[in-house]
């Protein structure tokens, strides 16, 4: 019993520091000479957290639209999307489906650039109160880039 209640506390830290670190970012997007990134998070009613990055080889200017398909258990509800706090913001779409297996959630990323053949890597990750998971998947502009995450 006293495992249990110390697993649980533990999750609900983990939990609580990984909202605080997300509110507390100065700056949720950044932009570099190597490219730009994009990082919206989903916040599911159950406390869950859906945090996607998409790393864009190229200037913010010449990134068209970032579409994040994610997929989440039955009876999944969202509570708030946060989007990336720059530029890149206004051209981020998510698309939200309550349509996985229990347990199981997916992202799908889709970068459209002017510049054609940009390289792109997709990364997410799912914090859950007793679980975290992560992945990631690379490839070009206009590709879907999936990633299946079981926390």
């Amino acid at each position: 019993m006293r495992a249990r209640f110390t697993r649980m506390a533990a999750g609900v830290l983990l939990l609580v520091a990984t909202m605080l670190g997300v509110i507390s970012l100065p700056d949720v997007a950044s932009a570099g000479l190597s490219g730009c990134r994009a990082d919206p998070v989903v916040s599911l009613t159950d406390g869950t957290q859906i945090q996607m990055e998409a790393n864009i080889d190229t200037s913010m200017s010449d990134v068209q639209s970032i579409l994040y398909i994610v997929h989440a258990p039955v009876g999944s509800r969202v509570l708030s999307i946060l989007y990336t706090d720059s530029l890149l913001g206004l051209v981020e779409r998510v698309v939200f489906y309550a349509d996985a297996p229990p347990g199981q959630y997916s992202t799908t990323t889709v970068v459209y650039t002017g510049r054609r053949n940009t390289d792109v890597r997709a990364t997410s990750r799912v914090v859950r109160l007793l679980g975290l998971d992560a992945g990631s998947a690379s490839g070009r502009d206009r590709e879907r880039l999936s990633v299946l995450l079981d926390p």
